[in-house]
């Protein structure tokens, strides 16, 4: 096909750095504020670098805003020039539950999506939260088009803070499900089981492990799937779409480990980034005494255009919170 989707998923890092080193080619700080009868700015580290980088008080900012309460997802944007800085947003973020968290981070993300700008964020400082805010800013951002007119602007995030494991973990969740929406969204006219097919294949060569491979089957190899043949047929011009459409099989193994049983393993509609992510996105510590089996997977035609997201949520659920022996039928829809 000739149609191309451009990759809008923002660059995301962190920085440990504690000095005013720190916003090096940053357009944008984000500094939290607590929901409070009395509001005021934390007078952190970082606090105290932009006050001295920038001479702005922010707690004389905060006070020419008296319609601001902190409520979760308020922004306030305050205009500065110095060197490549260029904003400060004092945004609200609650009482600091997951919620707030999540709802703060994501009108950040809507707030700088589809510019170039580089955001330093603050909003958090536990590390249990970080990856609701690293998911909340990058999929605030998900953006689907063909259109090659479309400028292919994306931001740069920077968490602030010595939190590289977490944000490496909410990348993986955050791209898992980025792809998902990709697969969803993609019209029927393209998504053909052809085009699933190299789709997955692209996936699994991207992972550059010799642990995973891939096979497709056709035709008689798939005489024992009776119930996903009669789907298939059902669909006179061989498309894929949330109806019916003729499928084609794709078997992720790990090298090692053969199931006494991969036919149990019938339909499943999982997506082979949720896989890739899972098994070897992550140091190899958490997965220690974690394997996979023989599994087959079928990426069949959604009933519901939620189901193949709802199941990538799920599948990496259970990856990650169970260390026991995964069995194929967890994943069959």
């Amino acid at each position: 096909m000739g149609a191309k989707n451009f990759n809008f998923i923002p660059d995301i890092s962190h920085s440990v750095l504690r000095s005013e080193k720190v916003f090096k080619d940053v357009s944008a700080v984000a500094i939290p504020v607590l929901q409070s009868e009395k509001l005021s700015i934390k007078n952190s580290d970082l606090v105290k670098l932009l006050t001295n980088k920038t001479q702005i008080d922010l707690n004389i900012e905060l006070s020419n805003w008296p319609e601001f309460i902190g409520k979760a997802g308020e922004i306030i944007e305050v205009p500065v020039k110095v060197d490549e800085l260029t904003r400060i947003y004092l945004v609200g973020v609650g009482a600091t539950s997951d919620d707030d968290i999540r709802k703060a981070s994501a009108t950040l993300g809507r707030k700088v999506k589809a510019t170039n700008a580089i955001v330093l964020s603050a909003l958090v400082e536990d590390k249990k939260q970080i990856e609701i805010s690293v998911m909340a800013l990058l999929l605030a951002n998900y953006q689907f088009t063909f259109k090659s007119e479309k400028k292919n602007k994306k931001p740069k995030f920077i968490i602030y803070g010595d939190f590289q494991q977490q944000v490496e973990r909410a990348i993986i969740f955050a791209k898992a499900t980025w792809q998902a929406r990709d697969l969803i969204h993609t019209p029927s006219n393209i998504k053909n089981p052809q085009w699933l097919v190299n789709q997955a294949k692209s996936l699994i060569a991207s992972s550059k492990s010799s642990a995973l491979s891939i096979k497709v089957k056709a035709g008689r190899e798939l005489k024992d799937f009776g119930g996903l043949l009669a789907v298939g047929n059902s669909s006179p011009k061989g498309g894929f779409n949330f109806t019916a459409s003729p499928l084609s099989l794709i078997k992720v193994s790990v090298i090692g480990l053969k199931s006494k049983r991969p036919e149990i393993a019938k339909a499943a509609t999982i997506s082979v980034e949720v896989t890739k992510a899972c098994v070897f996105g992550f140091p190899s510590a958490l997965f220690e005494k974690f394997r996979l089996n023989e599994c087959t997977m079928v990426f069949a035609s959604a009933r519901s255009r939620f189901t193949l997201c709802a199941c990538v949520k799920y599948l990496i659920y259970k990856v990650l919170h169970t260390r026991r022996r995964y069995n194929p039928l967890d994943c069959v829809v």
